[in-house]
């Protein structure tokens, strides 16, 4: 028996991890393997069919209906805010041009929201508002991407806020309060470090908005006040089921069943007057029929397949062996939520429930919690490990490999990080019964007993002292985050070092500044700043004021203008200081063809530097004289006007007096009002 409910549950499971590639659902498989191993249990455990039916099926489904009908009410009322436009109540706040401000605040209403909520819902809400938000694509996948990991570590400190932390509450393993005040902190380091390390790559970038709104709405427009109703309203039930627990003992499910029903009550009455269609669309039975029956009968299935393993003692054995061979309960847990991020955690976190004896672990120890943000902040780790990657996948079409590449690693130290400050807590928890010990020994043998383990504690923290400076400094040369203000201080410079050495040698080898004295190039470099753009990001359109000239370091430039031919400017080739010399404002746009770096030289910067640098000025008069010519050559008119006007402009030029001069669009109009008076008009 204990092989055969083994192999069908690994092969179960398989077929799980693998649904995408063999294109079967999930929820399938879960039942299919739950019935094979209660049939294989009744036939081969030897017990009555009075005892498997009533005793063990009969407790089973019991702990299986409370989770269930908990979810069910949870998203329920999630989705009947959603119809309503409740969380546009939050997203309107959301208004900023930066993108790194965008990035904080989305990360933290994602957060929050996550934990009232579920990771889930708030994350298909938040990638819904990107769509809304940001026009360019790479934008919204590197948001969608850190929504997924802040609304994972948002949902794991909540009991509402994660499925994998609701089982564990359900099931009485943690508490409410001990949960939060236990597992906030590490989430909020699980959540902040990827923000941080993001928001400063997008420091200086602005929000690029979506062309159009057409079809962005997800929903019928609804009143504000009814809005703000069914808003506060459903978010005052779900905050209530922990208290309404605490209060009465009664298990969550009724809780929220409990608010549930007034929350219908309050639809029904604020609806009766409207039409019977619109009744309808915003009514809660319309809410019911659209939350996630799928992810529901997957939870079923699971949860009577681990059962199954329970009562044939096939967890609690394997929890034993586990022990045995690693030595460590808070390691198997890491190893759980590592594994998290390649299947799905609510099995493994099924099984660990039944895995781990609560004579053994009561009720808040150490091993809920630290498994409560294992599983819940691991399936960030990858876009496949968690439902809200899942979702994310879906809305925004991300791939798998990209996500590896651009966010897992974000995820891992995020979620590393968050470990460790779970296990610092306990670690302090573990010192100050040692000292105690030691300080109130009242005899030579207890003295004796506590001085020794008291020196394992202090040789422990040697070790570990050791192990951190040398993390400390392999950390610090990649730029990570245990860095002390002399560090910090100390890479700055040798990153600046680098970038100027690295600068230095692309820029000689850029036309305008390889004439250059070394000392002037000095100089100049000293006051280029990079800057990376996005694929089709726009780099500054028609009709701007210039505020910067703007260096290829690496990639290509569009130039698309009416006054000649759209031009691909690449590596080594400058922009931006036409408009910079003449003093008005954009006659082109500019926007990246693949990835670019740039070196951007400011307005302010550029005209010092002219004036500092004569050779520099000349050199700029001389390349614009070249662009002149160009553009000039363009321009269909009468060959010898056009080479007088052209005379004129490069003289003009070389005098430092450019004054503002026609775009090809200006000397068309006016030619065809006043004929070749148009050249003379304007110089």
């Amino acid at each position: 028996m204990i092989a055969a409910l083994s192999i069908i549950f690994i092969i179960s499971y398989a077929a799980i991890a693998l649904e995408h590639p063999l294109k079967v659902n999930k929820s399938a498989i879960a039942l299919i393997g739950a019935g094979l191993m209660w049939v294989t249990f009744a036939m081969l455990s030897g017990l009555s069919a009075h005892d498997v039916a009533h005793d063990k099926l009969g407790h089973t489904l019991i702990e299986v209906g409370q989770i269930v009908f908990f979810l069910m009410g949870a998203m329920t009322i999630v989705e009947l805010i959603d119809i309503h436009n409740g969380f546009d109540i939050i997203t309107d706040r959301i208004k900023t041009t930066k993108l790194s401000t965008l990035m904080f605040q989305l990360g933290l209403a994602t957060f929050f929201l996550s934990a009232v909520l579920d990771n889930l819902a708030t994350t298909i809400v938040m990638c819904s508002l990107l769509k809304k938000i940001l026009g360019n694509k790479q934008d919204r996948l590197l948001f969608a991407g850190l929504i997924v990991i802040t609304a994972n570590a948002g949902g794991a400190w909540s009991p509402i806020g994660d499925v994998t932390t609701t089982m564990l509450w359900v099931a009485d393993k943690i508490s409410a309060v001990t949960v939060i005040y236990q597992v906030f902190i590490p989430s909020v380091v699980a959540a902040i470090i990827p923000l941080v390390f993001v928001s400063n790559s997008l420091k200086g970038k602005t929000v690029v908005g979506p062309k159009t709104t057409v079809g962005l709405s997800r929903h019928a427009a609804t009143s504000e006040s009814d809005r703000n109703i069914i808003f506060y309203t459903g978010i005052g039930v779900l905050v209530s089921v922990p208290i309404f627990k605490m209060i009465t003992h009664l298990p969550p499910f009724l809780g929220v069943m409990f608010g549930l029903g007034f929350l219908w009550l309050i639809t029904d009455l604020l609806h009766k007057n409207k039409s019977s269609e619109e009744k309808d669309n915003l009514s809660l039975a319309h809410a019911l029929s659209k939350i996630d029956m799928s992810s529901i009968i997957f939870f079923i299935g699971i949860l009577l397949a681990v059962a199954t393993l329970e009562h044939s003692k096939i967890l609690p054995d394997l929890a034993k062996w586990l022990s045995e061979t690693l030595g460590s309960v808070e390691l198997i847990i890491a190893i759980i939520g590592l594994m998290s991020s390649l299947v799905d955690n609510v099995p493994m976190v099924a099984a660990s429930i039944k895995m781990f004896p609560m004579d053994v672990y009561p009720k808040d120890s150490f091993l809920w919690q630290f498994l409560a943000f294992c599983a819940g902040t691991g399936g960030s780790i990858l876009i496949i490990g968690s439902a809200a990657g899942l979702a994310a996948m879906g809305i925004e079409k991300i791939n798998f490999i990209w996500y590896v590449k651009k966010i897992s690693l974000l995820a891992f130290v995020g979620y590393a990080f968050g470990a460790g400050a779970l296990l610092s807590a306990l670690a302090i928890e573990l010192v100050a019964p040692t000292v105690l010990e030691l300080t109130s020994a009242t005899n030579s043998q207890e003295r004796l007993e506590g001085e020794h383990h008291f020196f394992l504690l202090l040789l422990g923290a040697v070790v570990g002292g050791l192990l951190f400076v040398l993390l400390d400094q392999l950390i610090n040369q990649k730029g990570g985050y245990l860095r002390k203000t002399a560090y910090v201080i100390s890479k700055a410079a040798v990153d600046k070092e680098k970038f100027f050495a690295k600068a230095m040698k692309d820029v000689a080898e850029v036309p305008l500044f390889y004439k250059l004295d070394p000392e002037d190039m000095t100089a100049i470099i000293g006051h280029l700043k990079p800057r990376f753009v996005h694929k089709s990001e726009m780099v500054y359109t028609r009709g701007d004021t210039p505020e910067s000239m703007y260096v290829i370091r690496n990639g290509s430039l569009k130039v698309e203008s009416p006054d000649h031919p759209d031009l691909i400017l690449e590596k080594g080739e400058i922009v931006g200081e036409m408009s910079l010399l003449n003093g008005v404002n954009r006659t082109a746009d500019c926007s990246a063809t693949e990835e670019t770096e740039l070196l951007v030289l400011s307005a302010e910067d550029f005209h010092m530097l002219r004036e500092k640098i004569p050779h520099f000025d000349k050199e700029l008069r001389e390349m614009a004289a070249e662009r002149f010519e160009v553009n000039i050559s363009h321009i269909d008119k009468d060959a010898g006007e056009r080479q007088k006007w052209a005379d004129l402009a490069m003289q003009a030029i070389h005098h430092g007096s450019v004054g503002d001069l026609p775009t090809r669009a200006d000397l068309e109009k006016d030619y065809k009002s006043h004929g070749n008076a148009a050249f003379a008009i304007w110089l």
